[in-house]
C-alpha cells in the first residue's frame, strides 16, 4: 500500500519542479513520449454527451468538452451541430412572424426578420454557458460560436426613447404545455447601461449559417459576456420600459444561478447576469516517457471583467498552490481560451484537480464554491 504523502513530500516535489515562489508561471516541458490513456473524472454524472434528451423545452444537447485541444490561448469555435442546447424549439413557433418593438418610444413598430437579416454584421466569436450547467451532463452546457446580427440598443435610439426611459423587457416565445421544468415566459429586463457595455446583439447567424431553430431561429437576443438564461431565444418582442419595473419570471427563477445575493423587488436592483472569472479541467492525459508517467491537463478559461494570469492549480491536496503553466491571454472577455498544466502527481489514487485565481479581488464566486473541481484516479506503476 502507498505511503500516505506528507506535506513535506509535496513541498519537496514542488521544489523540485520549481512551482514554489514568487505568481509567475513555471515553465516545463509538454509531456514526451507515448500518450498511454486519457484518464475519466470519476465524479462527472452519465448523462451522454451528444445525445439529444427528453424533448421540447425541458430537452437538453451536451457539448462533449473534453475532445477540444490545442495550444493553450487558443479559443476553439464549437460547430454548430455539436453546441448545446438547452431547450429545444416549441413546436407552435411562427417563424415568420415580425417582432414587436413597443413600449415607451416615439415611434413602435416591427422589426422584419428579413430587414434583420439584411443589416446583420459579424459579431465575432461569444461565450455562451447555462447558468445552471451541472456535473451531471459533465458541464456540457457550454460553448463558443461565432454569431451574425444587429446591435440592439442602436435600435432602441432609432426608435425615441421617452423622458425617463431605463431600459428594455426582452420577450421570446415559449409557451409549450407540455414544459416540465423552467418557468414558461423567457424574458429578462435589461439597463441601457448593460447592453452598452455588453455590446448586445439580435443574433441570426451562428457560425457563418442561418441561425438553426432549436438556437433561436429566426432571432435571438446575444449579451456576451452573461449567462445564457437572458440570451433570449425566439425573439418575439422588445419592450422600452421605465425604471420602476418588477423583476420577470425568468429572473426570480434564476436569481441564484447568476449569483443574486437577494431576490430584488425591482429589476433595476438586480446584478447584471455576468459570468465571473471561472475555469476548469476539461481532459487529463496520461504519458509515458522513459518508463515514467507524467500527466497533462488540459482546461478552459472563460467570463470575469478583464484579463489575468493569475490562474492557479491544487492537484495533490494539502490546499497547496501553484501557477498554472502554460495560460493563454484571452484578447477579449466575450469567449474562453484554452490552458494546459504538465503534471506530475505523487502516487496513486483519487486526485481531485481544484482551480482559484491568485487576485482574490476579482470575481470567482463559482470557484470559490468549488463547483467546477473534477476528480481522476491516479494509477499505481
Amino acid at each position: 500500500m502507498d505511503r500516505p504523502l506528507s506535506r513535506r513530500d509535496l513541498l519537496r516535489s514542488a521544489a523540485a519542479l520549481g512551482l514554489l515562489g514568487g505568481t509567475a508561471c513555471a515553465t516545463l516541458p509538454a509531456p514526451r513520449g507515448e500518450l498511454v490513456e486519457i484518464l475519466a473524472f470519476t465524479d462527472d454524472g452519465d448523462r451522454a454527451r451528444g445525445v439529444r434528451l427528453v424533448s421540447g423545452l425541458d430537452g437538453r444537447l451536451c457539448t462533449d468538452l473534453s475532445v477540444l485541444d490545442g495550444q493553450a490561448g487558443d479559443s476553439p469555435v464549437i460547430s454548430t451541430e455539436d453546441f448545446f442546447i438547452r431547450s429545444f424549439a416549441p413546436p407552435d413557433l411562427d417563424r415568420r412572424r415580425p417582432i414587436g418593438f413597443e413600449g415607451r418610444i416615439e415611434r413602435p413598430g416591427e422589426l422584419a426578420v428579413s430587414w434583420l437579416r439584411d443589416q446583420a454584421r459579424d459579431q465575432g466569436q461569444v461565450l455562451l454557458e447555462c447558468s445552471g450547467n451541472p456535473r451531471a451532463m459533465a458541464f456540457g452546457l457550454l460553448g463558443s460560436a461565432t454569431w451574425g446580427g444587429v446591435e440592439l440598443l442602436p435600435l432602441v435610439e432609432q426608435a425615441g426613447p421617452l423622458p425617463g426611459t431605463w431600459g428594455v423587457r426582452v420577450v421570446g416565445h415559449d409557451h409549450d404545455s407540455a414544459k416540465r421544468g423552467s418557468v414558461p415566459g423567457a424574458s429578462w429586463l435589461f439597463s441601457f447601461e448593460e447592453l452598452l457595455l455588453a455590446r448586445a446583439f439580435l443574433a441570426t447567424t451562428m457560425n457563418g449559417q442561418e441561425l438553426p431553430v432549436d438556437h433561436g431561429f429566426p432571432v435571438r437576443l446575444m449579451v456576451p459576456g452573461s449567462y445564457g438564461c437572458c440570451c433570449i431565444k425566439w425573439l418575439d418582442r422588445i419592450e422600452v420600459v421605465g425604471p420602476d419595473e418588477a423583476p420577470t419570471g425568468q429572473m426570480l427563477e434564476f436569481a441564484g444561478r447568476t449569483l443574486q445575493d437577494s431576490v430584488p423587488e425591482l429589476a433595476r436592483e438586480f446584478r447584471p447576469p455576468t459570468i465571473p472569472h471561472t475555469a476548469m479541467p476539461i481532459r487529463v492525459e496520461r504519458w509515458r516517457y522513459r518508463g515514467q508517467d507524467e500527466f497533462r491537463i488540459i482546461g478552459l478559461e472563460w467570463g470575469g471583467d478583464g484579463p489575468t494570469d493569475a490562474l492557479q492549480i491544487c492537484g495533490n491536496g494539502q490546499d497547496l498552490w501553484f501557477p498554472v503553466h502554460s495560460l493563454g491571454a484571452r484578447s477579449t472577455q466575450r469567449t474562453w481560451s484554452i490552458w494546459t498544466h504538465t503534471w506530475r502527481p505523487l502516487g496513486s489514487g483519487p486526485r481531485t484537480i481544484r482551480l482559484r485565481y491568485g487576485d482574490t479581488g476579482l470575481r470567482q464566486a463559482k470557484l470559490r464554491h468549488r463547483l467546477y473541481d473534477r476528480t481522476v484516479e491516479i494509477p499505481a506503476t
